[in-house]
């Protein structure tokens, strides 16, 4: 299955590839049944203003008969694949592994099964929401000045490709995450292209930056709060952010950069830290999402603690739960 999101992120484009239309389509190869190249590919629907890159609740009203924000591509309109017909194929296109995830020129196939540790711990996950949300900040920052860039908790890379494919004078891209799998997944991402300024790291972020300085320090951190933290929960505590705001000076070279994700539910933290240190920032870019991540929503003392801290509960457009994710760019 293949995403494409547009530069402005207004729009995500949902194309079946290769055996997807042998499989579920009624393509067939020449040689074959239900098998066919990636060459083929077929546009299936297009989903307006996306907030999450699996929206469930989305896919959804492609059964409705009233009007949705998607439009239909002609080709499943011709072979009559709408209604439940449409939510099926497009819900089933979202649970194959592979995924082809494009944004702004930056392309990774990337295959979730390859990279699964048994734990969230332990796991890679592919390009989410705010990966490419913190891309597009990115790609609105004069950065043309950067010669060599580091990534911490870079996951699958993808910030750090994109970060390649537009900045035509990097000379270095240092990408750190402590996961193995994580180090292995860029090793194999950086196959797919002509990335040879990559330098993957499998180390502690912070350990690793010590002593070192960099034009640019990219990073979508931890933003969740938590009142009982567990120290390897990827998906909670603004620990790395305060390091981050903290050690930002000694960490870039003059004129250096950090840009991170935040958000409404880092709470206050993160702007009291910038002033004490006297830091020179700016919002670049803000968006309310959904909370869809089911280890904080469904902990009922993690919910509630959320909720007296800002997580906003007006239920719309199929979710209940919505933060508002912010990138800050931070300079020295």
């Amino acid at each position: 299955m293949r995403m494409v999101f547009d530069k402005e992120m207004e729009t995500q484009e949902i194309w079946a590839v290769g055996n997807e239309l042998a499989r579920w389509f009624g393509h067939d190869g020449k040689t074959a049944r239900y098998t066919l190249d990636d060459s083929h590919m077929e546009h299936i629907v297009t989903f307006h203003d996306p907030v999450l890159v699996t929206d469930n609740a989305l896919i959804a009203r492609l059964a409705d008969s009233r009007p949705g924000p998607f439009t239909i591509s002609n080709y499943a309109k011709e072979r009559g694949i709408t209604g439940s017909m449409l939510r099926d194929s497009v819900n089933r296109l979202m649970e194959v592994p592979r995924r082809i995830i494009e944004y702004d020129g930056t392309v990774m196939d990337f295959d979730q099964s390859r990279y699964d540790g048994g734990t969230p711990e332990t796991q890679v996950w592919g390009p989410s929401y705010d990966t490419l949300f913190l891309c597009k900040a990115l790609g609105m920052i004069d950065l043309g000045n950067a010669k060599n860039a580091a990534e911490l908790g870079a996951g699958s890379g993808f910030v750090s490709m994109y970060l390649m494919d537009h900045l035509p004078d990097l000379e270095r891209m240092v990408s750190i995450d402590r996961m193995a799998l994580s180090y292995q997944c860029m090793l194999d991402m950086k196959k797919q292209g002509n990335y040879n300024k990559w330098d993957p790291v499998a180390a502690d972020a912070m350990d690793y930056l010590k002593g070192k300085n960099f034009d640019l320090l990219v990073c979508n951190p931890p933003y969740i709060r938590r009142p009982k933290s567990i120290d390897d929960n990827p998906y909670e505590g603004i620990g790395m952010i305060a390091d981050l705001i903290e050690n930002s000076d000694e960490l870039l070279n003059d004129g250096g950069r950090l840009v991170i994700n935040i958000s409404s539910l880092s709470g206050d933290l993160p702007y009291e830290l910038l002033d004490v240190y006297g830091r020179d920032f700016s919002e670049v870019l803000k968006k309310e999402v959904p909370l869809k991540v089911f280890r904080v929503t469904n902990d009922p003392e993690w919910r509630e603690y959320l909720i007296e801290h800002g997580l906003d509960t007006q239920s719309r457009r199929g979710h209940d739960y919505w933060q508002e994710i912010k990138v800050l760019e931070i300079r020295k």
